[in-house]
């Protein structure tokens, strides 16, 4: 779970730990208008249609159920589909703030009482979710990094920004001096030229050059 205020750079530290582990991540945005179950249960499922596309999802035949299946029933299927997941991969919901409905709470946590070997649920939200955060805490199946967390990782990164910047300058820096010391070097040889040409007569001189080329 990555827990902050916004602007903490959550999402961008999700990503960054997928492409670290070298784990395929499958994505789930959410806003305000995501509420009902049967949407984020689409959405899920889409994301995880994302990561392995030949594999056979029996859950979605349930979405078209009017109503849905109770919730135990649903997550037992989710269960299932998750189980045949052999590689690890990364489940992320994004921005689960927005998730007010208890009904689509109690999928995940039905789902994390037996969580799937292959499968890492990761959380970015504003504030602690209405998920069983004790529990999984106390089995060490939670990793949480919050607004402390994340502020240090913030300033870490604008550090390396700050330096790779200076470093940048420096060597700009460095570049433009050596350039000014060139065109230095050829003034002093363009003058020392001029001086030779006003001592021999400057027309004789250039007509000299002239008849060389």
């Amino acid at each position: 779970m990555i827990s902050g205020p916004a602007g903490y750079a959550k999402s961008t530290l999700a990503s960054r730990w997928g492409e670290a582990c070298e784990v395929p991540s499958g994505w789930v945005f959410l806003d305000e208008s995501d509420r009902d179950l049967r949407t984020f249960l689409s959405y899920v499922l889409a994301a995880i249609r994302s990561l392995l596309p030949k594999m056979e999802l029996l859950t979605e035949a349930l979405l078209e159920a009017s109503p849905l299946p109770p919730i135990p029933i649903l997550a037992r299927h989710v269960l299932n589909d998750l189980h045949k997941i052999a590689e690890p991969v990364i489940l992320v919901l994004d921005d689960y703030h927005f998730i007010q409905e208890i009904l689509v709470h109690d999928l995940p946590t039905e789902i994390l009482a037996h969580p799937p070997q292959a499968m890492h649920l990761a959380s970015l939200t504003r504030r602690d979710p209405a998920l069983p955060i004790s529990r999984l805490r106390g089995r060490g199946q939670l990793t949480e990094i919050r607004a402390a967390e994340l502020c240090f990782a913030c300033v870490a990164f604008l550090a390396r920004s700050a330096f790779k910047a200076y470093s940048y300058v420096c060597n700009s820096w460095w570049r433009l001096l050596k350039t000014v010391r060139f065109a230095r070097c050829c003034l002093r040889d363009i003058s020392a030229d001029f001086s030779r040409l006003s001592q021999r007569g400057g027309e004789d001189t250039c007509q000299d050059q002239v008849n060389s080329c």
